[in-house]
């Protein structure tokens, strides 16, 4: 059973979790895209994709990506889903997710002047230090197991609730 939001559900055992080509780890769903893109270009590619840029959250998701995603890319780098936000001079995941576990690569070089990121998919590691956002990459989008589940959730509940109510009429008795 899962619980989002006050909803409570079970996903049946033969449902997909992600589709096809995204592979699944936890409650979410990973691409790894070998074009190469600008940041802003790969940010609205996994837009498109119902997605958001790659977010990092622990030790555990990191080692996934590693032994999974990126053990067969051509690139030695990724775009990361982190920006800087210029108000707040923070760094600040694109999916919204809390920016509380950090594995930069050279922790002392992420100044203010940097405005975006990219992971080493050799080591895991980060980097913001020399990185311009309008250089080329490879990116990787996550999204929600939830998001991809969810609207089928929806639509055989309403119809459920469509066929309930239909029963409900049918017998409902006319004499009230």
């Amino acid at each position: 059973m899962r619980y989002y939001k006050g909803i409570s559900f079970s996903v049946l055992p033969t449902s997909q979790p992600c589709p096809r080509e995204w592979k699944p780890f936890l409650d979410a769903c990973y691409r790894y895209f070998p074009s190469l893109v600008t940041h802003e270009e790969a940010e609205g590619k996994c837009k498109a994709t119902a997605g958001a840029l790659l977010s990092v959250l622990n030790a555990d998701e990191s080692t996934f990506l590693l032994r999974t995603i990126f053990r067969t890319a051509d690139s030695n780098d990724t775009w990361l889903g982190l920006r800087r936000d210029a108000q707040t001079n923070s760094w600040k995941w694109l999916d919204g997710s809390v920016y509380s576990w950090m594995n930069w690569e050279e922790p002392g070089r992420t100044g203010s002047h940097y405005r975006c990121a990219r992971m080493r998919t050799t080591s895991g590691y980060w980097s913001a230090a020399d990185v311009n956002c309008t250089e080329l990459r490879t990116y990787t989008c996550k999204f929600s197991e939830l998001s991809y589940i969810l609207p089928s959730l929806l639509i055989n509940f309403s119809l459920h609730s469509q066929e309930r109510r239909s029963y409900d009429d049918a017998n409902s008795d006319s004499s009230n």
